[in-house]
């Protein structure tokens, strides 16, 4: 009875070489050469990767918000924030670029709050709240947040990011 690996060491030298590889006993196949556009494959990889995200981000039910991990002092400046959002606080997505999230916090305990999160550890916890949020006809909300850090690979954090989810109709 012949074994898988005596068969494949019966090959030739010149054979072996050519087609596969034969280390301790076991088949290789032949280190790819790198495509000539690893760059364009990528690119295109990591373009279909940022639209899922955009998309993942714009159908969620809760509020998201991505702001710079900068910060001011009014707070974080939001960068980035999704429908939902938008229609929780009745601001556009330009309206709101670059805002401080104290003009839409009313309690101005709460970006105490978040400074002492920021400048503690954001990146080993994530921070929770609730409270009220004022609308753009002047109207106000209560809303629950949560704040993560999003790190780089060298553990800086680079942005921050929120969820809000409303919770008016239940406090009433």
């Amino acid at each position: 009875r012949l074994d898988r690996r005596a068969s494949f060491s019966m090959r030739s030298a010149s054979a072996d070489r050519s087609s596969s590889r034969l280390r301790r006993g076991r088949l290789t196949t032949p280190k790819r050469k790198p495509s000539s556009s690893p760059r364009i494959r990528s690119s295109k990889k990591s373009a279909f990767s940022a639209k899922l995200l955009a998309s993942a981000l714009q159908s969620l039910a809760e509020g998201v918000i991505i702001a710079t991990a900068r910060w001011h002092k009014e707070g974080f400046r939001i960068a980035f924030a999704n429908d939902h959002f938008c229609t929780l606080t009745g601001h556009s997505p330009r309206a709101l670029l670059g805002k401080p999230l104290a003009r839409l916090h009313l309690d101005r305990g709460e970006i105490t709050r978040q400074r002492r999160w920021f400048r503690s550890s954001p990146s080993a916890q994530a921070y929770a709240g609730e409270g009220a949020l004022t609308r753009r006809d002047g109207s106000s909300l209560f809303a629950a947040w949560i704040f993560s850090a999003l790190v780089d690979a060298k553990g800086k954090v680079t942005h921050v990011v929120g969820s809000y989810r409303d919770l008016t109709e239940k406090r009433q």
